[in-house]
């Protein structure tokens, strides 16, 4: 299997994942469990294209059980040679396809370090208040609070007027550790760029994450 029809397999079970919650499980308010079949999600749709199943004497994807028909991909990608006749006169050359792909998704990729590294720029100075697993610090920087992995960030307005509801908002992103989806989608965003799909799930994930710690402060 090649990496163009792959990839291409992987998007589109993706997209369906995506139908599904969209049109199925947002609705709900089981915030933990939508969190779970939107990370999941994209680790079948990697997985998934990989998993041949023997039917009979016939070999099938295990996502064509759901309907999605693999082999009418392969048809629309037949013309395209394999990536080792780098010296094909088909047009665009696989070479080229696989260059621009790799080119914009090493760019996303670094674009994600250089927000990592400003974000761990913004922090440095900060003071730490309180201690434990779950580490507050207080921040001079504009930009109001935010979390990175187990730590809170307090602007220094929501800590002089002691907006409590801010850090037990805060304090959920933290234990549940809300950074490391972040992360890991930041990579499936420039694995699966030229998606349009893999936007919508981002931003699902994150409007999620926000239900989550919202139901929890609320208590």
């Amino acid at each position: 299997m090649s990496l163009l029809i792959y990839l291409l397999k992987v998007s589109l079970a993706l997209s369906m994942c995506w139908v599904l919650y969209r049109t199925t499980f947002r609705r709900l308010t089981f915030f933990q469990w939508n969190r779970f079949y939107l990370l999941a999600s994209v680790v079948l749709s990697f997985i998934l294209p990989l998993l041949p199943l023997q039917w009979g004497n016939t070999m099938v994807a295990v996502a064509d059980i759901g309907g999605i028909d693999w082999t009418y991909m392969d048809h629309l990608v037949a013309g395209v040679p394999e990536s080792g006749n780098m010296l094909s006169t088909e047009w665009p050359p696989v070479w080229l396809i696989l260059a621009i792909y790799g080119g914009i998704a090493l760019l996303l990729l670094g674009r994600s370090a250089w927000r990592l590294r400003k974000l761990g720029q913004l922090t440095r100075g900060a003071r730490c208040i309180r201690k434990g697993p779950v580490k507050v610090y207080l921040q001079d920087h504009p930009g109001g609070s935010f979390t990175l992995f187990r730590r809170i960030y307090l602007d220094r307005y929501a800590f002089e007027h002691q907006l409590s509801p801010v850090l037990r908002h805060e304090m959920v992103h933290a234990v549940q550790l809300h950074s490391l989806d972040l992360l890991f989608m930041e990579f499936v965003v420039a694995m699966l760029w030229f998606n349009p799909f893999v936007y919508v799930h981002l931003r699902s994930i994150r409007e999620n994450h926000e239900y989550l710690a919202d139901r929890v402060a609320q208590r």
